[in-house]
């Protein structure tokens, strides 16, 4: 597998970058403020605050002069057993430890005494703990210390904190981040904390925190959203070098949704974006729905197979009663797995995640969701009421679930009539889809003509007229050579031979095509 490949330019997000240029400015000016960076995993936040950086001006680092800002920057990290508390703040102020910054020695004795606890090489020996009686005490007392240094530090140059992937932040930095916002009255800083919106389910603490902190003075709110079509093009045009084909564009944006990580990592696994998704995605992915419940993790399956389900289906195919099934819907969009989608159903978040998951599926737990949807779905057909284009969506679909079933006969049977039904609706791509594979089906079952309700030869001459009307004509010379030879081997009646080499040699008018078609033998 290649190494991911990845985008040198910056693309889209001027209006996100303006809104961190202005938070930048209006902080030098003695107007705090916080910035609220959220947005899906790989969608490019730490892309968009490198841009950020970079175009910040000159001098951004440790003593730096007054008229440049100071950068500050820290990563939280995944939780972990003994996990050092504050890591954000630290990955942020060790660099100013490490290069013996005057600041600290600004600090007055008791100031500095405290960050020691926290920052240990700013004193000799063994760490000592933050002074204070109590744990409350303590931590305010650091929380003091900590304000005093960026204070003190904003005093020489504005400055810029930034705290990323604040969704893994443990709760003593969440707490310091609150007390920071709220203390924060004329001093030149600006805190950026960026975080991954499909991180947080329903209890996660950063949660409640946003939300208090979108209504303090200077806050900002972004959420990053993913490349729309144009966007993804001009990436992909840097990575490839050339523009991609529009097969190549629509593949990547259906499968990738416009997530920039997401769409490297396919070009990655094969550059005709066909590939599955790296082994990395998909860990993190199925994680994702391992911390659901057994219920939750039912609807999810359903809906991994049948893609965009209403209720009343997922209660029949999961086996839930109704409320049952919305406990496990809510939690399951709740911890940013599934999403309301139009007319009452719903489906996936990102559609690399249902397709990871259905992958994950057992063969046999597959097979046995897609019989259970095509024969929900067949139901549904009998009583509906809907118009042309969604009656055909569903044979369709009916058609689909039953061939990856594995039922053959009644894959053949529902791929007859749903072709019928698209050559009548003038979706000819479909149709000769359709044809193809209930011409693949035919000697693999017994009695195929009483399914299809008519014979093979019909079949071939179908397939053929609707290759030919989509100017596939080396294929539909193919099929009506088989099906003149299978007449011709039955000694057909001569109306019947005629029509079918009377079939038209370029792609023209579909309707043309029906009135020279032969009559079919079909069954009695």
């Amino acid at each position: 597998m290649r190494a991911r490949l990845s985008s040198q330019r910056f693309i889209g997000r001027e209006g996100e970058l303006a809104e961190l240029e202005l938070a930048a400015r209006e902080a030098a000016a003695g107007r705090p403020g916080i910035v609220l960076l959220g947005g899906d995993s790989g969608v490019g936040k730490t892309r968009l605050i490198a841009e950020f950086e970079r175009r910040l001006p000159e001098g951004a680092s440790p003593g730096a002069g007054a008229d440049h800002p100071l950068v500050l920057r820290g990563d939280a990290v995944q939780a972990s057993d003994g996990e050092l508390p504050y890591a954000a703040l630290l990955g942020a102020l060790r660099p100013l430890v490490r290069s013996g910054d005057p600041v600290f020695a600004e600090l007055p004795d008791g100031t500095r005494a405290q960050l020691a606890a926290l920052l240990p090489g700013l004193q000799d020996g063994p760490p000592r703990p933050p002074v204070g009686e109590a744990e409350g005490s303590a931590r305010i007392a650091l929380f003091e210390a900590l304000l005093a240094l960026l204070d003190r530090l904003s005093e020489r140059a504005p400055l810029v904190l930034i705290l990323e992937d604040m969704h893994w932040a443990d709760r003593p930095t969440l707490a310091f981040v609150d007390f920071l916002v709220r203390s924060l009255r004329g001093e030149r800083v600006l805190v950026v904390l960026s975080y991954r919106a499909d991180e947080l389910y329903r209890r996660h603490p950063l949660r409640p925190l946003l939300s208090e902190l979108e209504r303090a003075e200077g806050a900002r709110r972004i959420t990053l959203a993913p490349f729309d079509r144009e966007e993804l093009a001009q990436a992909l045009t840097d990575i490839l070098g050339a523009p991609p084909k529009p097969g190549l564009l629509a593949r990547l944006l259906e499968r990738g949704e416009g997530n920039a990580l997401y769409t490297e990592e396919l070009l990655a696994a094969g550059l005709d974006g066909r590939g599955a998704p790296p082994q990395s995605l998909s860990d993190a992915f199925l994680g994702r729905i391992e911390r659901l419940s057994g219920n939750a993790q039912r609807v999810t399956r359903a809906l991994a197979v049948g893609r965009a389900l209403d209720e009343p289906a997922l209660a029949a195919i999961a086996g839930l009663d109704d409320v049952t099934l919305r406990d496990a819907l809510r939690e399951a969009v709740a911890e940013q797995v599934l999403i309301p989608v139009a007319d009452g159903t719903f489906g996936f978040r990102h559609a690399l995640l249902r397709e990871t998951l259905y992958d994950d599926l057992l063969p046999g737990e597959r097979g046995a969701l897609h019989a259970a949807i095509a024969r929900r779905l067949e139901e549904q057909l009998e009583r509906s009421g809907d118009d042309d284009d969604e009656r055909l969506a569903h044979i369709v679909s009916i058609a689909s679930h039953h061939f990856a079933a594995g039922d053959q006969p009644a894959a053949l049977r529902a791929s007859v009539v749903a072709a019928e039904a698209a050559s009548c609706g003038r979706a000819f791509e479909q149709a000769a889809d359709l044809y193809e594979r209930a011409l693949a089906l035919w000697p693999r079952v017994s009695d195929p003509e009483a399914l299809a309700g008519f014979d093979h030869p019909e079949l071939l001459w179908r397939t053929a007229a609707t290759q030919s009307t989509l100017h596939a004509r080396p294929r539909a010379d193919t099929l009506l050579r088989e099906a003149l030879a299978e007449l011709d081997r039955e000694v057909p009646d001569a109306p019947r031979l005629g029509a079918v080499v009377a079939q038209p040699r370029g792609g023209g008018d579909r309707r043309g095509d029906a009135r020279a078609r032969p009559a079919p033998r079909r069954r009695s």
